[in-house]
């Protein structure tokens, strides 16, 4: 073999070897990193739409605090009066809050008033919930203990998860002893999906009802994940990262899923390939 041929298969070995080298590096060592970094973007912006859900539970328990801690309403647990009943309890005054559920209960859960609206039709809704006229003091909605003046969380109906908030009513200046709960709620419903999703600027949809394998992003080829307690899932959708996770009730049961479609990167699919 000449020189020539000699150096010249050297190099070819060489460019070769850095090939194969190239690869097995991108493969093994760049890939992985980078797709737990795209996962870890992924369940960030699902955690985002979590903190919407929450802000949501937050304004909730606020109106819910506000009506609760006061005197008329103290008053009224009491006295039943049909003046608080009139100028508070009025339809329009639960729409303008975008309240669909407002629930008046004595401390047994026996219900003093009740009111459950659609705030986009402007008409009233009928709810199981409401139909006995007394809510079990083991119901989510009332599970509090001694030292905690009030739960907010989301609870399963017939109707869709219901956001809700509850507080123990007391006087004005916060005083009690306490005379009965403040229940407020409001529906997870396709109307409050547009306005999260236009305020965190994703697209996502909720999963209702709640079906395990639909809420782990399917059975095969399925990555799991948590970040800051979030549990989710993500799996490879042709040019997307499908991402999956569920909000639970206050006793840890899964209500309902969030499913949204993370848009992969072009360095992802040369990887892939």
């Amino acid at each position: 073999m000449s020189i020539r041929a000699k150096v010249f298969t050297i190099i070819l070995v060489l460019f070769a070897s850095l090939g194969v080298a190239d690869f097995f590096v991108q493969r093994f060592v760049v890939y992985p990193n980078f797709l737990e970094l795209e996962n870890h973007e992924a369940g960030q912006n699902l955690q985002r739409i979590f903190h919407a859900i929450d802000r949501e539970n937050y304004h909730l328990e606020r109106i819910c605090r506000d009506w609760a801690t006061w005197d008329d309403t103290y008053d009224f647990i009491i006295s039943r009066s049909e003046v608080y009943k009139t100028s508070n309890l009025y339809d329009e005054a639960l729409d303008s809050i975008s309240v669909n559920v407002m629930i008046y209960c004595a401390e047994d859960g026996t219900i003093v008033w009740s009111n459950a609206r659609d705030t986009v039709q402007k008409s009233a809704l009928s709810l199981e919930l409401l139909k006995e006229g007394r809510i079990s003091p083991d119901h989510p909605l009332l599970t509090m203990t001694a030292e905690k003046e009030g739960v907010n969380g989301v609870i399963n109906t017939e109707r869709g998860p219901l956001l809700f908030a509850t507080r123990r009513i007391l006087r004005s200046d916060g005083s009690g002893p306490a005379n009965g709960f403040l229940i407020v709620g409001r529906f997870v419903n396709p109307a409050m999906v547009k306005t999260l999703s236009e305020q965190t600027r994703i697209s996502f949809e909720i999963m209702y009802p709640y079906v395990e394998e639909r809420m782990a992003c399917g059975a095969s080829g399925v990555t799991s994940a948590s970040i800051d307690g979030l549990d989710y899932f993500t799996k490879k959708d042709g040019k997307y990262v499908r991402v999956c996770g569920a909000d639970d009730d206050p006793e840890g049961n899964p209500i309902f899923g969030i499913q949204y479609l993370f848009p992969g990167s072009a360095l992802d699919d040369g990887l892939a390939e």
